[in-house]
């Protein structure tokens, strides 16, 4: 998402991505409460921290620096989603990355879909390594242990929250070249095993619905039109974390995403035939005809 802002002489500066914003306002270069932006779907010029994107990372946290008179005009908008123009005296030739300052690093947002994709690849990896342990293990077919259980999933809430502190990535967003960043300090670093696993709990709540029946279809379809519309998750916005690039990944990344998906799918599927026969009878004592369906399309024998 482009960021415009009104710096001290009156001039539209921008654009920039919320990961630099966040980081003007935490060195003090810009002010969250006197600093007026504007971003697609902004209602016009408002203080930064009331920046839709922003708000959550900006309000109450940063030092007041400039200040402008109310009786100064603002320059107007002609439309809430077409991005203000610089005046010709501020337009400055947007510098490449070898003029860049020392120790400064531009980072993108990944987008909604990205995110999805990585947060799926990390739920087949996941998937994988826990039904291979019941086979080897041979553990008895038990209804909790399917994917749309939150038992199963129980795991993953340790299991994240210990990548995310460490490595400040997992395998998904490893693959995308993403990392989880701590924002609400200024600093960038990885996440706290504590904030970490708050940010796991809201996101297997909010953003997978506890994986409970159909709930993680409408949480997840929720979730992505909200970070298309804000750019921010609401476990992002409450844990002052934020997921960032250091590039734009290519398109084959998109692909191999999905070939290591189906691989997954095809491994989960191998890892769970013991329990088929279990899960037909189960599925017949529900729907008969649905159980016989799911035994012809198995290959397996009816009960005498």
């Amino acid at each position: 998402m482009d960021i415009y802002w009104i710096d001290k002489e009156r001039k539209r500066c921008g654009p920039a991505t919320v990961p630099d914003m966040i980081s003007k306002v935490r060195t003090g270069e810009l002010s969250a409460d006197d600093t007026l932006g504007w971003h697609a779907g902004a209602v016009g010029w408002v203080p930064l921290k009331e920046l839709p994107a922003l708000t959550d990372f900006l309000c109450e946290r940063a030092p007041k620096h400039i200040t402008y008179d109310p009786n100064d005009p603002l320059p107007e908008l002609d439309d809430r989603d077409t991005p203000p123009t610089l005046a010709p005296e501020a337009e400055q030739e947007k510098p490449s990355e070898e003029d860049m300052p020392r120790g400064v690093l531009r980072v993108y947002l990944p987008p909604p879909h990205v995110r999805l994709l990585a947060r799926m690849v990390d739920m087949g990896v996941y998937a994988v390594l826990v039904y291979a342990a019941c086979y080897w293990l041979q553990v008895p077919f038990k209804p909790s242990l399917l994917p749309f259980g939150p038992l199963l999933w129980l795991g993953m809430l340790v299991l994240e929250p210990l990548l995310l502190c460490t490595r400040g990535t997992t395998p998904g967003k490893a693959l995308f070249g993403i990392r989880v960043q701590d924002m609400a300090g200024g600093q960038g670093l990885p996440l706290t095993f504590g904030r970490a696993f708050a940010r796991t709990m809201l996101v297997f709540v909010m953003g997978l619905g506890m994986m409970l029946s159909l709930l993680p279809f409408l949480a997840m379809g929720f979730s992505h039109w909200q970070l298309g519309r804000r750019g921010l998750t609401a476990w992002d916005a409450r844990c002052g974390s934020l997921p960032v690039q250091k590039a734009p990944v290519p398109a084959t990344r998109t692909l191999l995403a999905v070939l290591l998906l189906f691989c997954c799918l095809q491994c989960t599927s191998m890892f769970m035939q013991p329990w088929f026969p279990a899960m037909t009878d189960m599925i017949s004592e529900q729907d008969p005809q649905l159980g016989d369906a799911f035994r012809n399309l198995l290959n397996l024998p009816r009960p005498e």
